[in-house]
Formats: structure tokens, sequence, C-alpha cells
């Protein structure tokens, strides 16, 4: 039998079970069994803003969708939702993988500010992420994602102890305004590659924050850290862990064609 996808939007209106879901007043309980089909996609309504709230009843606004709501979590391969700008603790992960969204390959949520505790924790499938706004990742957040490759959040000013743990296959971190890193947030990332800071080094809880990080691994930082902040820079780094290299990110300059003249200018 050739394996089917379907999508599900959350909404307030009450359409068929299968393609709409009533969270204004259903019980978690009431969530469809997906038996007719082996993969969804779930699309959350613009009045969505916080999934994962803890409770054991859907609130009567539509402004959240209680943990649990993802618990067929076998089925789920992709999320999206446009003005969800909180997710709560344990929405799409857990500590054991077989209560995880162990599927949950894509995620798009372009307004999140805060990501909760192990958020994503063994979703293992999980290959990108679209966060631009995001200013907090707790703890455990991205714990044990395997597949995922880079991610980059260019808000983000704390990252929690854990926070990404264990996953083996990420290449690249850009976290160019972040301020406080903790403890094995990196721990045992094989494959990495390469993390991008800003110029004034973010403190780092504990030794092990690198820990089985690659020595051929290289933070850069941007070409006008001064040589204080560099220094400081290596010695945060060293007593967290870290065996790479340090490197300033090189200058550059942009030539505007300005049409008059057949002269450029350089930026």
């Amino acid at each position: 039998m050739a394996q089917t996808t379907k999508i599900v939007t959350f909404t307030a209106a009450s359409p068929p079970i299968l393609t709409a879901i009533d969270i204004s007043n259903a019980l978690q309980s009431a969530f469809p069994t997906y038996a007719s089909f082996e993969k969804f996609i779930a699309v959350i309504h613009p009045d969505v803003t916080t999934i994962g709230e803890m409770g054991s009843r859907f609130a009567a606004t539509y402004n959240l969708i209680p943990a649990g709501y993802f618990n067929v979590r076998e089925y789920l391969i992709a999320v999206e939702g446009e003005n969800v700008t909180t997710i709560d603790d344990y929405c799409f992960g857990s500590s054991t993988h077989s209560n995880a969204c162990y599927n949950l390959a894509s995620v798009d949520f372009p307004k999140v500010q805060t990501i909760g505790i192990g958020a994503f924790w063994n979703c293992t499938s999980l290959e990108s992420v679209d966060f631009t706004n995001v200013e907090i990742i707790s703890e455990s957040a991205f714990r044990n994602c395997t597949s995922l490759v880079s991610v980059e959040f260019p808000s983000a000013e704390t990252i929690g102890g854990d926070a990404f743990y264990n996953c083996t296959s990420l290449e690249s971190v850009d976290l160019p305004l972040v301020e406080t890193i903790g403890y094995r947030a990196f721990y045992n990332c094989t494959s990495l590659e390469s993390i991008t800071f800003g110029s004034t080094p973010p403190t780092f809880d504990g030794t092990i924050v690198f820990y089985n990080v690659p020595s051929t691994c290289k933070v850069y930082v941007p070409h006008n850290t001064t040589d204080l902040d560099s220094a400081e820079y290596v010695t945060r780094l060293t007593a967290a862990g870290f065996t790479g290299t340090l490197e300033r990110l090189p200058s550059y300059t942009l030539t505007v064609d300005v049409g008059i003249g057949g002269g450029g200018t350089a930026v």
C-alpha cells in the first residue's frame, strides 16, 4: 500500500475530523486516530501563538495548543505556524525516543521567541529549522537531534544546558548575539566544523560545553573583534573544553556601481 500524507490544519472551524480539529473545547483524547494514512503535516492556525502549554484540556481560546496534542507522534513529519511565539516544554520531544516526534523532519516557526525545555529532544529526523527571532533556547531543546546539520539563530541570547547534546550530524552553528551558553550545550557534537559568535565573548557554564567536539572545529568572530576580546575568547573557550581554533572573519569591500561616470563606491 502506498504511503499517504495528510495536511492537518489546526483551526477553530469544524470540518471533517481528518482534515481539521476544533481546539476550542476538545479533550486531548479526542485527537483522531490516523489509521487511514501514515504521515501528516501540521499547519497551525494564525490565531495560535503558543503550543505545548501544560494542561489536561484544550484552551477555551485559540492562542495555545496544550502538550500532548501531538501524541500521534510517529505520523508527524512537518509542522509550521506563522504566528507561534512560544514552543513549550517537551512539545515535540521526549527523553524517550519512542515518545518523541521522531519522524519530524522540518519545522517552520518564523516568529518563535522561546523554545522550551526538551522541545525537540529525540526528534532524530529533524533536518532544518527556521527560528529567525528566537531569543531563548532552553535546556535539552535539540538534544539528540542526530539529523540536524546546521542551525542559525541570529537573535538568540541564551542557550541552555544540553541544548545540542549529541547532535552528531551538526556541522555549523550561527549565534551572533548569544550571551550565555549552558553546561554541555555542544557535548558530543562530533561533526561540528564551525561556530560563529559575535564580537563579545559569551559566558560558558562548565568545563565540558564542547566535550568531544573535534579539534578541527573553528570559532569565527567578526573582523572588528578587539585583541582584548579575542584573548578573552581564547581563555573562555579553553576553559569550556574547546580545543579548536579561533579566527576573525575577513573584512570585505563591496563595490557599488553608481551608474554615473562609470565609477564605484567602496563600502
